[in-house]
């Protein structure tokens, strides 16, 4: 018997709507996000998030380098 094993698609985290995809319809995704305090609009991975956390602002750079870098799998 042979064991095959596929690596595990990494979440595009630029696709913040869920679609898998990054489009500019991720940008207003992320700004309801970031506006409702959901961790969605945590792009760099800090625990920081929401609209009113002074370090949740580089989270709006880390969206745009996550978007600029596409989803690929």
């Amino acid at each position: 018997m042979t064991i095959e094993y596929r690596p595990v698609p990494v979440p595009c985290l630029a696709a913040v709507n869920g679609d898998g995809v990054a489009s500019p319809a991720d940008f207003n995704a992320w700004i309801l996000a970031y506006n409702n305090g959901d961790p969605a609009s945590d792009q760099n991975g800090d625990g920081q998030f929401g609209a009113g956390n002074p370090a949740s602002a580089a989270d709006f750079n880390a969206w745009i380098l996550n978007y600029n870098r596409g989803c690929q799998y």
